[in-house]
């Protein structure tokens, strides 16, 4: 055995268990965290660690810390240390750890700067670059979980816990993202919400919390509270009013246009197709009774097909023709309701080519 040299770091923090460790990276969020791996005996590791002390002044990018391996045994294992000094290098942005194994005072230099030099500059711009991705995702749906696996397939307990929560309050509208997929989001999502955990909750955009932060929120009977009204799942009759308010022409018919189950069904989608018009059907003999009687008692409709008009009752196929005999089509239906012909395309087009001009 080699004789015992100082251990004296003065501001190299020595790390001795996995909570302080944690606490090292998530502390260091923009920076990159190098642990240098020793024995306190064996004397080349003290001479690295001089090198390393000094390097604490020049390089404010890096944070820096030792670990005695016959103490910290389970960092040394898991990161497969079997020579010292050995020097580990921990990324706040990807899962991959770089490995420097009994370096010498050149390469250790050589690589300390180059790694400080990429955390001064490289690191802002890849940072901006997945805040905007993580933006995106976040955008598009209210609710946006962060999750392990998928909704049909979810790889961890907590991930099963969160969606537990959701069929059970029947949040039946959310977007989820799988973090295994992709580790690159995995990593800097933990930087964008200062939270190391999955699964993650956003609502709007903004970070609501991890698992234990739902769990309390559940609990309480506050999550619902929260969550947007178009991720409950609705009533039928709510869905049915949605879909009258989301569409200009709204006709509802027996069967599909693929499979009509009356000629009447079949006569007025012709008759509205070869009127260019644009719609969306409802096979009425689907809706729930409940739809149906609603139907009937706040419409005063009892014959079918039947066409809605921005929300509001038009008629039946009779009166479709009446309005086209009249003359009244363009008139009374939105214009983002009716495919132009070629010759009304290109009247447009040329009316827009000459206000320009």
């Amino acid at each position: 055995m080699l004789p015992s040299t100082s251990t004296d770091t003065g501001d190299l923090p020595e790390i001795t268990n996995k909570e302080e460790f944690e606490k090292l990276k998530k502390n260091s969020q923009d920076k990159g965290v190098v642990i240098l791996c020793c024995a306190s005996w064996y004397q080349p590791c003290s001479v690295v660690k001089d090198n390393v002390q000094e390097m604490i002044k020049l390089y404010k990018h890096l944070a820096f810390a030792w670990v005695d391996c016959e103490k910290y045994t389970e960092l040394a294992e898991k990161y497969e240390v079997e020579t010292v000094p050995t020097m580990l290098l921990f990324h706040p942005h990807k899962t991959e750890v770089d490995k420097l194994v009994n370096p010498s005072p050149g390469s250790l230099d050589q690589e300390i700067e180059k790694q400080n030099e990429y955390y001064k500059i490289g690191l802002a711009a890849e940072k901006e670059r997945v805040f905007k991705e993580i933006e995106v995702i976040l955008g598009s749906a209210p609710l946006v979980a962060f999750i392990k696996g998928t909704p049909t397939e979810p790889k961890c307990k907590f991930t099963k816990r969160l969606l537990a929560h959701f069929r059970k309050l029947e949040i039946a509208v959310f977007k989820s993202f799988n973090i295994l997929e992709d580790p690159r989001i995995r990593q800097w999502l933990k930087v964008y919400s200062n939270w190391q955990t999955y699964p993650q909750i956003y609502i709007n955009k903004e970070f609501i919390g991890g698992i234990d932060v739902i769990d309390e929120l559940v609990e309480n009977d506050e999550f619902l509270d929260v969550v947007p009204k178009e991720c409950k799942k609705q009533p039928p009759i709510d869905i049915f009013e949605n879909m009258l308010d989301s569409f200009d022409l709204v006709v509802l018919i027996q069967g599909t246009p693929e499979n009509t189950k009356c000629e009447k069904s079949k006569s007025i989608l012709e008759l509205m197709s070869n009127h260019s018009l644009k719609y969306v059907t409802v096979d009425y003999e689907s809706l729930e009774g409940e739809v149906q009687s609603h139907v009937k008692s706040k419409y005063n409709i009892d014959s079918y097909p039947y066409i809605f008009l921005k929300h509001s009752t038009f008629g039946n196929e009779e009166v479709l023709k009446k309005q086209i005999e009249d003359g009244n089509l363009e008139s009374i239906i939105p214009e983002g309701s009716r495919k132009l012909s070629l010759n009304d395309s290109l009247k447009k087009l040329t009316s827009k080519y000459y206000s320009l001009m």
